[in-house]
């Protein structure tokens, strides 16, 4: 008589639910070495909404515009501290993140409407900007492309 070998359940490593609070964002900054200003501006971006004036943001968190600015587009650890930040943020939130902009395209507006058909890869657009001496811009869509079972086509 043979026995059958018993079957061990494979070990699953269960990840750890992580959620952006005030430690964890202390943790961040401390690791990317960011003073309490920048890590005020990381915390208030991640709070922003795609209308939240960026001079306001500076305001807030008690620095120029200008430097807000520079520590977006300039200041890899800023960058990568943000960027860390907000993968936690939308980890934790995700879900209830795009049943809210789900509501918000229902309702009409536009600008979440792209960003979950940008997300879903149903909108790819091709836009270039301009900025004139006047101060203002011109965005102009050049193209939009639609995802097919992952194949692009064009959406005239």
């Amino acid at each position: 008589m043979s026995k059958d070998p018993v079957r061990k359940k494979p070990s699953v490593k269960r990840e750890k639910k992580e959620k952006l609070d005030g430690s964890s964002l202390v943790k961040i900054g401390d690791e990317y070495r960011l003073t309490p200003k920048q890590l005020k501006c990381v915390e208030l971006l991640l709070e922003a909404t795609p209308y939240d004036p960026m001079n306001l943001i500076a305001e807030k968190a008690g620095v120029a515009y200008q430097t807000l600015s520079t520590w977006r587009h300039h200041h890899e650890r800023f960058q990568d501290a943000l960027a860390a930040a907000a993968r936690l943020k939308i980890k934790a939130e995700w879900p209830a993140m795009v049943d809210a902009g789900i509501m918000q395209a229902k309702g009409g507006d536009s600008k979440w409407a792209q960003w979950l058909s940008e997300l879903a890869g149903y909108w790819l657009p091709t836009s270039k900007v301009e900025q004139h001496n006047s101060g203002n811009m011109t965005l102009t869509i050049e193209k939009i492309t639609r995802m097919s079972n992952g194949k692009a086509k064009d959406a005239s």
